[in-house]
Formats: C-alpha cells, sequence, structure tokens
C-alpha cells in the first residue's frame, strides 16, 4: 500500500480522479479496509463495491466504508425485466445507497427493457453493451476536453 499512495502522493489530480474498486467478496480483513478508505479519501479518491449483491451482502459494509458508488452485480441486472424478485432486491439496494448517499450503478445493461427498469429503479449509471463495447480507444465524445488537458496519470 505504501507504493500507491506514495504514486498518489505525486500525482495528485490523478489522485483525485482515481476510484478504487473492490468486490463485494473481496477477502480483505476489515479494519485494513477502512484504513484504506480513510487514507484513500484524504486524497480524494473514491471507493466503488463492484458486484454488489452477487454473495453474501453486508449492509454494515456500506456503512462502515461509507463508499461513493456500489456497482450492482450484472447477474442481478440482467434478471431485471424476468424476475421480480431480483427487481425488488436491486431496488431496495438503492433505496439504501441513496439513504447513505452513496451513487448507484447498473452492470451489464445490454438491451433497452433492462435500461428501462434501471431508469425506473433509480439507479444513477450504467455500463453495458447497449451504451458500448469495450475498447482500448478513446472514443469521441467521451471524455471532456478539460480531463483530457489535466496532469496526465502514469501507468503504475
Amino acid at each position: 500500500m505504501d507504493f500507491f499512495f506514495q504514486k498518489m502522493e505525486c500525482y495528485p489530480n490523478c489522485a483525485k480522479r482515481l476510484t478504487v474498486e473492490i468486490t463485494e467478496a473481496e477477502d480483505i480483513e476489515q479494519q485494513a479496509l477502512l484504513e484504506f478508505r480513510k487514507k484513500l479519501k484524504t486524497f480524494g479518491g473514491k471507493l466503488a463495491i463492484d458486484d454488489f449483491g452477487s454473495g453474501y451482502s453486508n449492509w454494515g459494509i456500506l456503512r462502515d466504508l461509507s463508499p461513493d458508488f456500489i456497482k450492482i452485480d450484472g447477474s442481478l441486472i440482467q434478471q431485471l425485466d424476468s424476475n421480480t424478485e431480483v427487481r425488488m432486491a436491486v431496488q431496495a439496494s438503492v433505496s439504501i445507497a441513496k439513504a447513505h448517499d452513496i451513487r448507484t450503478i447498473a452492470e451489464y445493461v445490454s438491451t433497452r427493457e433492462i435500461q428501462t427498469h434501471v431508469l425506473e429503479i433509480g439507479i444513477d449509471m450504467s455500463q453495458g453493451y447497449l451504451l458500448g463495447l469495450p475498447s482500448m480507444e478513446l472514443q469521441h465524445g467521451r471524455a471532456s476536453e478539460n480531463s483530457l488537458k489535466k496532469e496526465p496519470c502514469p501507468l503504475i
């Protein structure tokens, strides 16, 4: 972790634009994770919990870690148009996230029908094949001119 935070000190403008994703099932000791989150916040970095709802959901982690984002697992999102129970579970997750000022992201949005449910539920952002295929190229119009003019962030 020292190397990671040394790089953040060297590149403070990059640190402010950084979002670190951890999976809900990460095998990280809770206290170490809380300390990481606290230090990340001091640099302006953000934390996202990936694959939320895929495993043994721990609502306490939302309270304790106070992530900036939760990414709702694609296996749930893909069932929004066909499974009422899953839809209710996702709605509950979104409600709890909003009560804690946590932004929500839907993974694996692949059809207009799924995106319609995502919007109805009130999920903040979406990602998936409906919106664009993965690419190593920066697509025109995807990044603001200002973000491209900022300090370049090295790969570490």
